[in-house]
């Protein structure tokens, strides 16, 4: 009898171990706040998916960094939407979150790596900010895993390239980004003017906006990306987007005259004053703001800006119609500047990537949907029977619209360089604006600089 309590006992005892350790969680924890690589303290780390109540066994936990922290930013506020949702739909799997300013993000990611301090799951941009990483054998290529949940027949086609490399796909896509140019109608009605169709046009209205004493266009400099898109959308214009993409892959040169005939269009902007130049020591977060409020008649950015004027509470609510940008009367008026280019990855080093691909297949699709109501982006995943977009703003249905018109398009340049040669990019594209350097010294140091690096 004691011989047989004893070996019960004993039974009991190795499987209260074996149960515990089946359910412990194999991905590291973090701190409660994290510090950017700015030296601020970024937002503490949050935790998702967890129940108030006390578990009895611990649950899969996962540590996740993002860059959607700004409180305008319409990512970060369909971010916020999706986070919100996460512990109801996931109670299984739980997320601690820390979100970082974007403007050294990626250097933070690297850094962290280096230090084996990564988190398990994150986003970032594609192309040439997330190639490094993957060169170094950082982040996880997700092709079984995509094939193993079936994820290529609920993305749409196309929506991973900026995410591939060598035929490995290494993040799932959250949205399709568009840039748009932006036009408020009663500041037109205001200067007696039409929404241009062609850059003449624009020229003209430019013209018109300055004798009423309004400002014509938003070019919020600070950030440098917001005043790149001017340039890089003529480019598309006179070169066409597959040579662009060319250029930027360094198979073309951009010393050629389509992208010096770009850069003499962006510098007839500074000559026509189309811009405050007090605007462009101000962020892109003061710009919109400053556009939201009514502060400039024609605003070009991304489909990001629509959650933001859309808003009841803004000035313009009701008052922007959106647009391609005008025409130069060639080939490529009908070519796109945007694409899908925010993903969600992997670290490699993390063991239970069935766990950690549950998450972020969560994360991006429902970051999808989130974006395309909240009127921040274009879907990237495919609409299923439940997602409700029955009720879509009408600036988003005019964004869909844009889109379905577009012949070509071409990623943000800024996101196909990466790194170095996207600062050298932008820092370019300032000096052309306050013409401290030609069209022609532009496309030279383009070259020397960014493709013969």
């Amino acid at each position: 009898m004691k011989k047989a309590i004893v070996i019960s006992m004993i039974l009991c005892l190795l499987l209260s171990i074996f149960s515990t350790a089946g359910c412990s969680s194999d991905v590291n924890k973090q701190t409660d706040t994290q510090t950017s690589a700015e030296g601020k303290t970024a937002e503490p780390a949050s935790s998702v998916g967890q129940s108030t109540q006390e578990q009895k066994t611990e649950t899969p936990t996962l540590t996740l960094w993002h860059y959607w922290t700004g409180e305008t930013d319409g990512n970060a506020i369909a971010f916020k939407k999706v986070l919100e949702s996460y512990p109801n739909d996931n109670p299984d799997i739980k997320i601690n979150v820390s979100g970082f300013p974007g403007a050294d993000y990626t250097t933070k990611l690297k850094i962290a790596f280096a230090a084996n301090e990564a988190p398990d799951i994150f986003n970032i941009q594609g192309a040439g900010n997330m190639e490094p990483l993957v060169t170094a054998g950082k982040i996880l290529p997700l092709n079984d895993l995509m094939d193993k949940y079936q994820t290529n027949d609920k993305i749409l086609p196309g929506s991973t390239n900026a995410f591939t490399f060598s035929d490995k796909v290494y993040g799932l896509p959250t949205i399709t980004g568009l840039a748009i140019f932006f036009c408020n109608t009663e500041l037109f009605e205001k200067a007696g003017v039409e929404i241009p169709n062609t850059f003449d046009e624009l020229l003209y209205v430019i013209q018109k906006f300055n004798e009423k004493g309004i400002t014509p266009m938003m070019f919020a400099g600070k950030e440098l990306w917001p005043v790149m898109f001017y340039y890089d959308i003529l480019a598309i214009r006179t070169a066409g987007s597959k040579k662009c993409v060319d250029a930027l892959q360094g198979r073309e040169s951009f010393d050629q005259p389509e992208f010096v005939e770009a850069a003499r269009l962006l510098q007839q902007l500074t000559d026509a004053e189309a811009y405050n130049k007090s605007d462009l020591s101000i962020n892109w977060d003061e710009g919109v703001q400053k556009f939201a409020q009514g502060g400039a008649a024609m605003l070009f950015n991304g489909t990001w800006v629509t959650g933001i004027i859309s808003d009841p509470n803004v000035p313009v609510a009701g008052k922007i119609e959106l647009r391609a940008f005008p025409a130069i009367g060639g080939q490529y008026d009908n070519d796109l500047f945007g694409g899908c280019f925010e993903c969600f990855c992997i670290s490699a080093s993390v063991k239970d990537t069935d766990t950690a691909y549950k998450a972020i297949s969560y994360l991006s699709k429902k970051m999808s949907y989130e974006s395309l109501i909240n009127g921040n982006g274009l879907p990237a995943w495919k609409t299923d029977s439940s997602d409700d977009i029955s009720n879509l703003d009408p600036l988003v249905q005019q964004q869909l619209n844009l889109l379905n018109q577009g012949k070509d398009m071409c990623l943000w340049w800024d996101t196909v360089l990466g790194g170095k040669k996207a600062d050298i990019h932008k820092a370019l594209v300032m000096k052309l604006v306050t013409k401290e350097i030609t069209p022609e010294e532009y496309c030279k140091q383009m070259q020397d600089q960014v493709n013969e690096q």
